[in-house]
């Protein structure tokens, strides 16, 4: 994205990375209604006070993982603002959100059953890679199949916070113990896992260690902070507050409906978590008013030049003008960690259309 436009990258909530809480307050954010009121506070402050060269400058948002409940969020504030006219209301014209494995609907419908697909089928990615599941488990998963996505459907419409909960609980309960792939990392079944205490994420230990260099500190800002990239108090939080499963399908809805912002979707092929089967069925489920005309297209396999000339397969693409999915081959959870130059080259093209 740097390759294109100016970029920012911010921690979110306050509690997370180099964010910190205000010293005059005690209070933590624990619902995704804070978080948004606390993010949008923050981009005009940024705006006004430290960049007003670009207070007018279009913007692009990128979240990945759980961040699919913050950019439909914080986009669908920032619009209601300005609407209304707001004080508050930054004046940058929102033009896309890109959502990288991004979890916008129950942790309990198509995320849950996309999962047979994925291990069950003879051309699903695990069963690819021998390591699909056994009859047990995918007997499982046809078996509580049905009222997962029954109920997940009611929770995505209503944004009850209770249905939802109990949504995700019944479907976590009766699939996820049996779809495990052991030794293997869930974001990326294609990598063993060597560091289960950190999630099996490699990056993610150097990145910690990285940043609690001394001079890496002193470069952004920070003098003997401890940096971690878990705040486990925080995480704690969203799930007694249940946000952890609040769906958001009604902000996405409402931002194709209603906005000219466009909407793209990057899902890696090899995440156990975030499975690309799923996260197709919920995109073509979305009831905006192009849904019909979105949901009839097919995918398309899509290349890219790598760096020796190489025409090479990126994946599978469909899209209408305002709403896109590009599913990775050889990428898990973290995309554009793990094909930067695939990524690179969706991104770039996307950007350079506004």
């Amino acid at each position: 994205m740097v390759l294109v436009m100016t970029a920012s990258s911010s921690s979110q909530p306050a509690g997370v990375g180099f964010s910190q809480k205000s010293p005059n307050t005690s209070a933590r954010v624990t619902t995704l209604e804070q978080a948004t009121e606390d993010f949008n506070e923050f981009l005009f402050i940024l705006f006004q006070s430290y960049l007003p060269q670009y207070a007018s400058h279009p913007l692009h948002f990128a979240a990945e993982s759980y961040g699919g409940r913050w950019g439909p969020a914080f986009i669908d504030r920032i619009v209601g603002l300005q609407r209304a006219d707001s004080r508050r209301a930054i004046l940058n014209p929102v033009k896309s959100l890109i959502l990288v494995n991004a979890v916008i609907g129950s942790l309990g419908g198509y995320l849950t059953t996309g999962k047979y697909e994925f291990g069950c089928t003879p051309t699903g990615q695990a069963t690819k890679l021998g390591l699909g599941y056994n009859g047990t488990a995918c007997a499982a998963i046809s078996e509580a199949g049905p009222s997962c996505e029954v109920y997940a459907e009611l929770c995505e419409r209503t944004s009850d916070l209770t249905l939802c909960a109990a949504n995700s609980a019944y479907c976590w309960a009766q699939i996820s113990p049996w779809v495990e792939i052991p030794d293997r990392n869930p974001y990326n079944i294609g990598q063993p896992c060597s560091n289960p205490e950190d999630l099996c994420l490699e990056g993610l230990t150097a990145a910690q260690k990285y940043y609690n260099l001394p001079w890496v500190q002193q470069a952004l800002g920070f003098q003997d902070f401890n940096y971690s990239a878990f705040n486990l108090d925080l995480n704690a939080d969203f799930g007694k507050s249940l946000a952890v499963t609040q769906s958001v399908l009604p902000l996405v809805v409402n931002i194709l409906d209603h906005t000219d912002i466009k909407i793209l979707f990057l899902n890696g092929n090899l995440d156990s978590l975030t499975v690309t089967p799923g996260q197709q069925r919920i995109v073509d489920n979305i009831r905006w008013k192009g849904q019909l005309d979105y949901r009839q297209k097919e995918f398309q396999d899509w290349f890219y030049v790598d760096a020796f000339g190489q025409k090479v397969l990126g994946g599978q693409l469909k899209g209408s003008d305002k709403l896109k999915f590009v599913a990775f081959e050889g990428a898990g959870h973290m995309v554009p960690g793990d094909q930067p130059q695939a990524a690179s080259y969706i991104l770039e093209d996307w950007l350079r259309g506004f």
